[in-house]
């Protein structure tokens, strides 16, 4: 049915649909949107158009500088002839000039604020150096005058002087007598240095060598002193083997007295309880330890001592004695009586005569006095103190401001222990009841990182390691 508008009725939700040709394509011409391609390009026409004007605007600005810097050179210069430029030199002249004097005048802001920044913390340390002065506790002298070196730290962050330098030298030279430090001139050992795959934990100095232990391979590398410092002996081998006795990475070494087994210099020892004999110039020769009844645990170091080997093994609570020597046919002895102290943290021994010095993780000593009689037993002091008379220091388990993690035992010139601070790079010496006498500190820096082994030899010379970077120096 057609109604009388002319519009046929549409159903239910449905919109009057046109009856005529002319109507529907009207319809058609007014519903249908433009098509989105067309907007686009008309809108990048419009974004086109808008910034070829800004840069024509800009282009005249810039020429109109670089005309009038321009006409100022050509007012400045008597021969205008040669300033015939072409329209691109100007306009990188605009751009240039205005740039150079921005960084030349950034340059000059930042230093003039990097000086007077400089001299802010510098002012600081010089009030705070008076009146460390005037203190008469050395408790509180010493954090005075650690507060003046953390000022001059801030100041030459910024700008070194003569000045800072000047107090800084008399800050340090105090806080060395606070703190019993002696300065060593410590020199780069090895000669062309250390390959960068080294990582030396362990040495052993005689009068004229000195033996690396290299971690990374398990191995030892030998150098021989000569004129111009020490170097690395390439026939030397001393390392795993193979063979009728397997001998896996080396965990350890000790230095063998002359007219050892086979003329070896070195001893080596792996986590299994093998030993190996290293002679230069040779093979070297290796050899099992006889293990206890109850089996080695997992052997970590080992020491001589007038002529018998001490064997560690914190895994089983456990120090073996051999002997003389004797690690073939003949079981260990166990150091302790019926009192062992705990050794899972232990990471280091050392040995005098009946004395054994066990080395804690944290720093602390257990001291031990062997004895194999039955009515007097080994006996341990669990921790054993260090003594501290430095001033507004005491004494206790363990050093302020120190963990070692080596220990070592001379008798030359004088009965002795020495430990490694690795944090600090600093060896500490003690007599044998632990009385700290002194720290042995470098006189320049050395390279960055934590220490990871030291030496002393005979004729006393320091070494310190830095993993494959090796220093040496005369102890004063």
């Amino acid at each position: 049915m057609v109604s009388s508008t002319g519009l046929r009725r549409a159903g239910p939700g449905r919109p009057p649909e046109p009856t005529s040709p002319a109507q529907a394509e009207k319809a058609r011409t007014v519903k249908q949107p433009k098509p989105a391609g067309k907007a686009f390009a008309s809108l990048r026409s419009t974004l086109v158009g808008i910034l070829a004007t800004i840069g024509r605007a800009l282009g005249s600005a810039l020429a109109t500088i670089g005309g009038a810097i321009l006409r100022l050179l050509k007012s400045l210069l008597p021969d205008t002839g040669v300033l015939h430029v072409p329209p691109s030199v100007m306009l990188f002249f605009a751009l240039a000039v205005p740039l150079v004097l921005a960084t030349i005048g950034g340059v000059v802001y930042v230093q003039r604020g990097r000086t007077q920044q400089s001299q802010v913390y510098y002012q600081k340390a010089a009030q705070d150096a008076q009146f460390a002065a005037t203190l008469t506790d050395p408790l509180e002298q010493r954090r005075a005058w650690q507060t003046v070196l953390d000022d001059l730290d801030k100041a030459d962050y910024y700008i070194t002087t003569s000045q800072s330098q000047a107090l800084r030298l008399e800050v340090n030279t105090t806080l060395d007598n606070f703190n019993a430090v002696r300065r060593v001139d410590y020199q780069q050992a090895i000669i062309g240095g250390l390959d960068s795959g080294v990582r030396v934990t362990r040495m052993v100095a005689t009068a004229t060598d000195i033996y690396l232990l290299n971690a990374e391979q398990g191995s030892v590398l030998r150098a021989i002193m000569t004129g111009r410092g020490y170097e690395i002996d390439p026939n030397f081998q001393c390392g795993p083997t193979y063979g009728p006795i397997n001998v896996g990475p080396l965990v350890d070494i000790a230095e063998l007295p002359p007219g050892s087994f086979e003329n070896a210099s070195l001893l080596g020892m792996d986590a299994g309880g093998n030993l190996l004999y290293c002679v230069p110039g040779s093979q070297p020769l290796s050899s099992p330890m006889t293990p206890p009844n109850t089996g080695f645990g997992e052997p970590s170091g080992m020491t001589l001592d007038q002529g018998d080997l001490y064997i560690l093994d914190p895994k089983v609570n456990a120090v073996w004695i051999y002997r003389n020597m004797e690690v073939g046919g003949r079981q260990p002895h166990l150091f302790f009586g019926d009192y062992i102290p705990p050794m899972q943290d232990v990471i280091d021994m050392a040995v005098y005569n009946d004395d054994l010095y066990l080395l804690h993780a944290d720093g602390h000593v257990t001291k031990c006095t062997f004895s194999g009689l039955a009515e007097s037993p080994t006996r341990c002091d669990e921790p054993y103190p260090y003594s501290d008379s430095r001033p507004g220091r005491q004494g206790g388990a363990v050093i302020e401001d120190a963990v070692f993690n080596q220990v070592y035992y001379s008798s030359f010139p004088e009965r002795s222990i020495y430990m490694l601070d690795p944090h600090n790079q600093a060896i500490y010496y003690f007599s044998v009841l632990l009385n700290l006498q002194y720290q042995y500190r470098a006189q320049e820096p050395l390279t960055n990182g934590e220490a990871t082994a030291f030496a002393i030899s005979p004729n006393r010379t320091v070494f310190i390691a830095i993993s494959n970077y090796l220093y040496y120096a005369a102890m004063p």
